[in-house]
């Protein structure tokens, strides 16, 4: 798997967590990226722990998660669509 464009702490998690690392490499390139952009927004060791441990063990939290956090964002903008079940 590629680490580039991937935030460190996020890279040292998957490269630490091998079931992270396996569910991240399943995931679509979009899935990815809302990972990416979630994990930007981390500034503590704990809060990235958490991140990849939810990337582990429940793949759809994370999703639900980034949407939520992409959602917000673009009701914002004014772009992209809302889903009010994500938030």
């Amino acid at each position: 798997m590629e680490y580039e464009n991937i935030p460190l702490g996020l890279a040292l998690g998957l490269a630490s967590n091998t079931q992270a690392s396996a569910a991240y490499g399943e995931m679509s390139d979009f899935e990815r990226q809302l990972v990416i952009t979630e994990a930007e927004t981390i500034t503590n060791k704990v809060r990235m722990d958490d991140l990849v441990s939810r990337i582990a063990n429940n793949r759809s939290d994370v999703e639900r998660k980034a949407f939520s956090t992409i959602d917000l964002e673009s009701a914002n903008s004014g772009q992209g669509y809302k889903n009010d079940r994500f938030y």
